[in-house]
């Protein structure tokens, strides 16, 4: 599905604001669920 026509892309829209989408979609997934690396604090000098 290249191209979708105004009134289908306009009923997606609805739809998922229906559903109780609240924010807009990034260009590439985004999973929250996976943990992210430690920050490590720098080390102190000596």
């Amino acid at each position: 599905m290249d191209r979708l026509d105004h009134d289908t892309a306009a009923a997606m829209l609805l739809w998922q604001v229906d559903l109780g989408v609240t924010e807009a979609l990034l260009d590439a997934p985004l999973n929250r669920y996976e943990l992210a690396e430690p920050v490590r604090a720098p080390a102190a000098p000596r």
